[in-house]
């Protein structure tokens, strides 16, 4: 009994937490990281401050948090099975220029990290974690797909002009909202990579 307790109790606090960092995001992907408080956090999830603080320790806390719930998002179709490279590279572009609009929320609080990255040690060192990860899970799924003779200095160099691709292309998706310039871009790119993973 004490244990069933004890567990609805941790899925009750599991919810709320996702209740606060999915209205986290919202508020940082329209205002800007600086801009998030515990008062427009409590107004926007619903949640109490006097909650908010008995599940974080401070607002900085909670913006960690974000950051790693929007890496997870970012990493998650680099996780999934993919039949061969132009599948995983149509699905990884159609994550970058198809967002949906949630989707588009998480890309734009993460490029509002990304800018205060530049100021902020805490939120550059977790960026540089995730963009080796990112690397890293690039490069895995370009060797199970690519031909024997591929090199690993090559797929090294895709995997880094892969990342280098999804922030910028994603970027300008955001600025400009033209989503099918960019999707022909994508393909063109893809298609070179696909040559480069069958051929070498």
């Amino acid at each position: 009994m004490t244990s069933q307790l004890s567990d609805k109790r941790t899925e009750k606090g599991g919810q709320t937490r996702a209740r606060i960092e999915e209205a986290a995001i919202a508020i940082i992907a329209a205002e800007g990281v600086r801009m998030l408080s515990a008062a427009k956090l409590a107004s926007a999830s619903g949640v109490s401050k006097s909650n908010i603080f008995h599940h974080y320790a401070t607002i900085e806390d909670i913006r960690t948090g974000v950051l790693r719930r929007i890496f997870e998002a970012m990493l998650a179709p680099l996780h999934a099975e993919y039949r061969d490279p132009a599948h995983f590279l149509t699905a990884v572009g159609g994550f970058v220029t198809g967002a949906r609009e949630e989707e588009v929320a998480v890309f734009k609080a993460f490029f509002s990290y990304y800018h205060e990255g530049m100021f902020h040690e805490t939120y550059r060192g977790l960026l540089v974690s995730c963009a080796d990860e990112m690397h890293g899970l690039l490069c895995r799924q370009l060797e199970k797909l690519a031909s024997p003779r591929v090199s690993p200095e090559t797929i090294d160099s895709l995997a880094s002009v892969l990342l280098s691709t999804i922030d910028g292309m994603g970027l300008h998706v955001l600025l400009h909202g033209e989503a099918a310039r960019f999707e022909h871009a994508w393909r063109m790119q893809a298609q070179m990579i696909v040559r480069l993973l069958d051929n070498e």
